[in-house]
C-alpha cells in the first residue's frame, strides 16, 4: 500500500531515543559540545549525562534554501527508578527520506504512563509515514479546512491502530505529539497534548520574538475544560481531589507566555474514581481517558514563511515545563548553531528540573534553522567562547515553575 511504501522509505530516519536497552549508543561529547554537560549540583556527571543522550544534526536543501537542524533527546533522571526508559521519541524526515524535494518533517512524541515509551515509539513510527502517504491530497493546494480534516483523520487512524496494537496496553498510557511539516514555503503544524512548536521571527524594532505554531491542550484552557467536562470528566488538581483545597475553576493560563508557579496542575478524572489523572486533554493512546474526552484529534495550523522567519523550535514539555517561549528564544539566540542551541536549551531545562524537583523529565528539543541564520553569524553566540555562550544562555533562563508530571496514569 502507499502507506507501507512511505513507512519503509522513512523508517531509517526516525529518532530512537535512549532506553536501558540501547543507552550505550549515547556516545562521547563532540568537539562543539564545550562544557554543556557540566552542570553545577547535578546528580549526574557529564559521562552519565552523555550516556542518556541521543544527538543528531544535519542539513538539506528545500525551495532554494539550506535548512540545518540539531536534536537532543535525553532520558530523564528518576532516582527511585534509575533505569526508567526514555519515553520521548523524535522524528526527522528530510526531503530525500520523504521522497519529494519540497517537503520535510520534524516531530516530537512525549510518552507517559506504564508503557509510555511504547506509545511514543509507535506514534513516531506510524504518524510520519502516514502523513507522507496523504501529503499529495492534504497539501496539494486545497482549502486549509480540507487539509485540517485530512490531518485530523490521519491522527485518529493512527490512534485506532495504537488501541489495537497487541503489544501495547494503552488503557493508562499514551503519548503527546507535535509534528511540523515544511511544505514548499509553508509550515503546517499539528499537535495533541503539551509538546510545543514555536517560530522565531525577526520583528524589526521589536527584535526577535516567538510565534507559537501550536497551543498546548491542557485543562488550563477554558475551552478544553468545557469540552472534557461535556464528555463526563472532572477537572481537579491533586489537592482538590483529596479534599485539601476548595473546588474552584480559576485555572485560565496562557502557557507559553507564562508558567504556573502554583503547584500541581488541573487534571482529568473520572466521576467515580481517582483515575486517569492526565494533565493534558488530547493524546494518542489513553483509552480510558478517551472516554472522558481526551482524544487524538489534533489542532492544526498553517503558517506561510517569510524572510523574517529565522528558526523553529520543536520540543517536549521537559523544556516548556519551566521556560516560557521568550526564554527559550533568548537561550537559542545565544548559540552558534542549531546543535549548540539544542544543547543549551537542554542544559537550561535540566538545571531548572534539578533545582526545583527531585528528578527530571525526559527532555527532547529540535532546533531548525530555516534561513541560514546561524551560518550567517546571526546568533549572538557566533562570537565568544562556548563558556561565554553558556553564560548568556543561563542569564536568559528564568526561575518559573510549572509542576505537573506526576499522577496515576498521567504525567
Amino acid at each position: 500500500s502507499e502507506f507501507e511504501r512511505a513507512k519503509q522509505n522513512t523508517a531509517s530516519n526516525m529518532g530512537n531515543c535512549m532506553s536501558p536497552a540501547n543507552q550505550a549508543a549515547g556516545g562521547a561529547a563532540g568537539k562543539k559540545d564545550g562544557n554543556w554537560t557540566h552542570v553545577a549540583n547535578s546528580p549526574l556527571n557529564p559521562t552519565e549525562i552523555m550516556s542518556r543522550v541521543r544527538k543528531e544534526e544535519g542539513e538539506f536543501r528545500i525551495e532554494g534554501r539550506t535548512v540545518s537542524f540539531g536534536v537532543i533527546c535525553f532520558r530523564g533522571y528518576y532516582p527511585d527508578t534509575p533505569y526508567k526508559a526514555n519515553q520521548d521519541e523524535y522524528a526527522v524526515m528530510n526531503p530525500a527520506k520523504w521522497g519529494q524535494a519540497d517537503k520535510a518533517l520534524f516531530g516530537v512524541f512525549d510518552g507517559h504512563g506504564h508503557v509510555g515509551e511504547k506509545c511514543a515509539r509507535f506514534a513516531m513510527s506510524q504518524l510520519p509515514p502516514a502523513v507522507v502517504s496523504i501529503a499529495d491530497k492534504a497539501f496539494g493546494g486545497g482549502a486549509a479546512d480540507e487539509t485540517k480534516s485530512i490531518l485530523n483523520k490521519t491522527f485518529v487512524d493512527v490512534n485506532k491502530k495504537m488501541h489495537m496494537a497487541a503489544d501495547i496496553d494503552d488503557t493508562l498510557s499514551g503519548t503527546t505529539a507535535v509534528v511540523s511539516m515544511i511544505i514548499n514555503q509553508t509550515v503546517w503544524v499539528a499537535n495533541v497534548g503539551d509538546s510545543r512548536c514555536i517560530m522565531v521571527k525577526d520583528d524589526g524594532s521589536n527584535g526577535f520574538v516567538a510565534k507559537a505554531l501550536s497551543t498546548d491542550q491542557t485543562p488550563y484552557r477554558r475551552d478544553e475544560r468545557a469540552r472534557v467536562r461535556k464528555a463526563g470528566a472532572r477537572v481537579l488538581n491533586m489537592d482538590q481531589l483529596e479534599g485539601l483545597e476548595a473546588i474552584h475553576d480559576d485555572w485560565d493560563m496562557n502557557l507559553g507566555d507564562e508558567v504556573d508557579e502554583g503547584g500541581d496542575p488541573p487534571r482529568i478524572w473520572s466521576q467515580d474514581g481517582a483515575y486517569p489523572g492526565t494533565a493534558f486533554t488530547r493524546s494518542f493512546g489513553d483509552s480510558i481517558a478517551e472516554e472522558l474526552g481526551v482524544f487524538a484529534e489534533p489542532e492544526s495550523l498553517k503558517y506561510d514563511l517569510t524572510s523574517a522567519d529565522k528558526f523553529m523550535i520543536v520540543a517536549s514539555d521537559g523544556v516548556w515545563e519551566f521556560l516560557t517561549n521568550k526564554e527559550v528564544v533568548d537561550i537559542a539566540l545565544s548559540a552558534a548553531d542549531p546543535q549548540e542551541a539544542a544543547c543549551l536549551l537542554w542544559k537550561a531545562s535540566y538545571k531548572e528540573w534539578i533545582t526545583k524537583e527531585v528528578r527530571t523529565d525526559d527532555i527532547t528539543v529540535i532546533v531548525v534553522d530555516l534561513s541560514g541564520y546561524y551560518a550567517s553569524g546571526g546568533g549572538s553566540g557566533s562570537g565568544g567562547t562556548a563558556k561565554e555562550r553558556e553564560v548568556k544562555a543561563a542569564n536568559a533562563a528564568a526561575a518559573g515553575t510549572r509542576r505537573g508530571s506526576l499522577a496515576t496514569g498521567g504525567k
